[in-house]
């Protein structure tokens, strides 16, 4: 690590919620412990591991109970009565943390790089000696692949258009505003690139805690399984004028498995991992195949119809608050999901025009009462 690094070894707490992510007694083919095993492969020093457990019904409770006797120092672990979902399971995490720092991490990536989390910590903490009010900055995360897929405008990459009312999450992409043999683009005197600002975030992010804490962390109202409460975390963010950046270096890079799911997601030619990034023997591709088992009882997995609600719901909360964004967004929830059936989920399309209607209605519904009594919160509740 270059020295001028040193002076950005602060500490990350790294909040993983899992659900039924354990599902093998061999450790070889649990997602989780590849998971951890790729943290602990991390040059950086000062991290401790937060999981938070929604519940599992599968081997987690023993197997982290087994880690926990090996690893009492750095690994805390916390378990849900009940199913919470992932945003009240990544706020319980953070009321454990400890640290300045907090890394949001899914528990089903890993890093590519053994000095991943040191480079992003880095860039990081530069941004903000620049004087930047950042609270969060997101990772690139390939999707079974642990090559970056293609180029875009970063805005593209991870962005909230409110003109258009869509939501950009592409973040195994490159920004095309970066020349990576532009030395005007890297740290002065490192080979980390600086990131982009954004205005958006998605699964894998590090965040202030303190500015996390100051606007109130995740949504507790989304729908379980929740899907994309982050982009409303991130909403949060920018409206009390703090900054989101995206990191595109390729040495901070996750590759995410996105176990459980059969989708026809594009796996590009895989090069090696760094041979120290897990502990475990599988290769790969192996790690890939792996996860293409579908698993219709682990992580976030949803069916379609709670997919399709949840997508809704969510969008409807974050462009409800503009006139316009609302009003076009409703026109596309009409046209692209209601009558021409453009919603998919893991392949999966819901064929039922009334019920595509129903699910919509009652999302877009939900989501108007949920924001009036957020407005008003001495609503009397009948």
């Amino acid at each position: 690590m270059n020295n001028d690094m040193t002076q950005h070894i602060d500490g990350v707490s790294i909040v993983i919620p899992t659900y039924n992510r354990c599902h093998y007694q061999d450790d070889t083919r649990n997602p989780l412990m590849w998971c951890i095993s790729s943290i602990k492969q991390q040059t950086h020093e000062n991290i401790e591991i937060i999981i938070v457990d929604d519940a599992s019904t599968d081997n987690t409770n023993k197997k982290m109970k087994n880690l926990l006797k090996k690893h009492t120092d750095n690994i805390k672990y916390v378990v849900n009565k009940e199913r919470k979902g992932s945003s009240v399971s990544r706020n319980i995490g953070v009321d454990y943390a400890t640290k300045e720092l907090v890394l949001f991490f899914d528990d089903d990536c890993v890093f590519m790089n053994t000095e991943a989390l040191a480079s992003a910590i880095y860039a990081f903490k530069e941004k903000k000696l620049e004087g930047n009010n950042i609270a969060a900055m997101h990772l690139p995360v390939y999707y079974r692949s642990n090559r970056s897929k293609d180029t875009r405008p970063v805005h593209e990459i991870l962005g909230i258009d409110y003109e258009k009312a869509r939501i950009n999450c592409n973040t195994s992409s490159f920004p095309t505003e970066i020349n990576q043999s532009n030395t005007e683009h890297y740290f002065k005197d490192t080979n980390i690139l600086k990131p982009l600002e954004v205005n958006n975030l998605r699964g894998v992010f590090l965040c202030s805690r303190q500015a996390y804490i100051e606007v109130g962390g995740f949504p507790d109202y989304f729908p379980t399984p929740s899907l994309g409460e982050e982009h409303k975390l991130a909403q949060k963010f920018t409206n009390n004028g703090y900054k989101l950046y995206f990191s595109p270096d390729p040495k901070s890079a996750l590759l995410h498995f996105k176990y459980g799911r059969e989708d026809k997601e594009q796996v590009m030619p895989l090069a090696p991992l760094h041979k120290d990034a897990v502990e475990f023997p599988l290769s790969l591709k192996e790690m890939v195949d792996e996860s293409r088992h579908v698993k219709c009882d682990t992580g976030n997995a949803v069916t379609t119809e709670e997919s399709m609600y949840s997508y809704v719901f969510g969008r409807s909360m974050i462009f409800g608050s503009r006139t316009i964004s609302k009003r076009k967004f409703k026109k596309r929830v009409k046209n692209e999901i209601i009558e021409k059936n453009r919603h998919s989920y893991a392949n999966r399309k819901l064929y039922d025009r009334e019920l595509r209607e129903k699910i919509c209605l009652e999302a877009i519904s939900a989501a108007e009462t949920k924001s009036r009594e957020m407005t008003n919160p001495y609503t009397i509740q009948r």
